[in-house]
């Protein structure tokens, strides 16, 4: 797939249906099934570049987070604004979901679970 976004830094893939989440260093990312030409959606999350993405286990919700100390939390069935906001100590460089659906942020040297 070329997504003509340059280089691509962030992705990560929705467990229930293997769509990919593509971020870019505009702060947008773009969701693309394995055998499409073009992005099925793409969202302006962040006004700086993406630096992590997740996907909750039931690839209802997705985390994003930028180098601002944010991470919003969407719903990818309506693809309207965020359904939650955090604003951390110190920009969380990872995100990761648990099998029970809580949210990691590793933050240099400590992690924060939501």
């Amino acid at each position: 797939i070329d997504s003509r976004l340059g280089r691509i830094d962030v992705m990560t893939q929705n467990p229930s249906n293997a769509v990919l989440c593509v971020g870019n260093k505009k702060g947008v990312v773009s969701m693309w099934a394995p055998k499409s030409k073009g992005p099925l959606a793409k969202m302006l999350c962040h006004q700086q570049a993406i630096s992590s993405i997740a996907i909750h286990p039931h690839g209802t919700l997705m985390a994003t987070s930028c180098p601002d100390k944010t991470v919003k939390v969407w719903d990818i069935r309506q693809l309207a604004g965020p359904v939650q906001n955090f604003m951390l100590r110190f920009p969380a460089q990872h995100l990761s979901y648990s099998q029970k659906g809580f949210l990691a942020a590793s933050l240099g040297n400590c992690v924060e679970v939501f």
